[in-house]
């Protein structure tokens, strides 16, 4: 995308500022400039030829956690989102250049390169290394599955995605089961992959389009993509098409944006009810997180909710600050940012006396599970799959 383009996006917001009361990051400290109308104003001006200061270029392609709420809210339907995207994008190439620019995203060649080495743990761990840093597990995913059998022509495939891999692999082997459960033959890819979201939010377009492209032929045939994190299924199903547009894979890009689900709505497409098991223990409530990605990018319910619903012991209290701080690498360009959002979290999650706080995004598990940490009594911070297996 070229800064015409961008300008195209910019130029459609009709400043009526209807946005400003669902950003996340605009609610901390009411700065018109980190609001999706300041930062789209100011984007116009740039690429008119208007000089803008360092710090203010900052706060406007820095300060953003590409959640989407905004968009969700526009009578014009301009994403704001995107648009910072790809000034991130323009920035990286040189486009937009100058002391600004330098200044703007400082971080980046080192996370890039960073990225590019091990996407996975350089990127989840060290965005919240001043928070919380999870416990490695001994064996990851590829070593749990060595040595079980390698279904040919699978009914599905499960995405795993870096979290499922490296962070979390027992509980891509519980879906598995899931899946033996439901008379379905999935089976997982034996290489990792990684879906590339931390770099395309970072405006690193061409080097998550290396990262992506072996994906292609890693899920073959017209099956279905079950994706265990709601981020990596956005990034698959939504931003692959746009990633590729009018670039090689382009085809192979939308064929399998087109395969993409994520494995709560799976379930609940599927009409899968948990099994019944007799209610020895008191009622549990349980703090349900809708990740930005499932509500603002996929434009979807979360799956989960139908099932939970189902299991008698389990009450359900809703999370309505949607945003956690964690995404479009907020944490990495605005660590103080995705701190003060992430405080607001932690209040509403204390006052909800909840005992497990639950989420389908494993960016979003970790921050909230670095959010409780702090709590006298913390909450179990689980992935929302793990309630089905239990």
């Amino acid at each position: 995308m070229t800064g015409e383009d961008l300008l195209k996006i910019a130029e459609r917001c009709v400043r009526c500022g209807k946005c400003r009361p669902d950003c996340p990051v605009f609610a901390l400290d009411r700065n018109e400039e980190q609001s999706a109308r300041g930062k789209l104003h100011i984007l116009s001006k740039l690429l008119s030829g208007a000089t803008v200061s360092p710090e203010v270029l900052s706060d406007v392609v820095g300060s953003c956690s590409l959640c989407g709420q905004c968009s969700a809210v526009c009578d014009a339907a301009v994403e704001a989102a995107e648009a910072v995207r790809v000034a991130r994008a323009l920035i990286q190439s040189g486009v937009i250049s100058g002391d600004s620019a330098t200044r703007a995203l400082p971080q980046c060649p080192y996370i890039s390169e960073r990225l590019q080495e091990n996407p996975a743990l350089r990127f989840l761990i060290s965005s919240l290394a001043n928070r919380y840093a999870p416990a490695l597990p001994q064996r990851n995913l590829m070593n749990l599955l060595e040595g079980k059998p390698i279904i040919v022509q699978p009914d599905a495939w499960l995405f795993p995605g870096c979290g499922g891999t490296w962070l979390f692999p027992q509980i891509s082997m519980k879906a598995l089961d899931l899946f033996k459960a439901l008379s379905l033959r999935a089976d997982i890819p034996r290489e990792p992959a990684c879906c590339a979201l931390p770099l395309y939010d970072l405006g690193l377009f061409e080097e998550a389009k290396a990262m992506i492209e072996p994906l292609f032929s890693l899920m073959p045939g017209a099956v279905p993509i079950i994706v265990l994190c709601a981020s990596c299924a956005a990034m698959l199903k939504v931003h692959l098409p746009r990633l590729f547009n009018g670039a090689s894979y382009e085809k192979e890009a939308r064929d399998l944006a087109n395969r993409v689900t994520e494995l709560g709505c799976f379930l609940s497409d599927q009409h899968y009810a948990p099994q019944a098991r007799p209610e020895k223990t008191r009622p549990i409530t349980v703090f349900l997180h809708d990740p930005c990605s499932m509500k603002y990018t996929m434009k979807m319910p979360n799956g989960y909710r139908k099932i939970l619903e189902m299991i008698p012991r389990i009450q359900i209290a809703d999370m309505k600050l949607t945003c956690c701080g964690h995404g479009g690498g907020l944490g990495l360009i605005r660590p103080e940012i995705s701190e003060k959002i992430a405080s607001n979290v932690a209040d509403e999650i204390a006052q909800s006396n909840a005992k497990i706080v639950a989420s389908n995004c494993f960016g979003c598990l970790l921050q909230l599970a670095g959010i409780a940490s702090g709590h006298a009594n913390p909450p179990a911070v689980v992935h929302t799959a793990s309630l089905l297996f239990n």
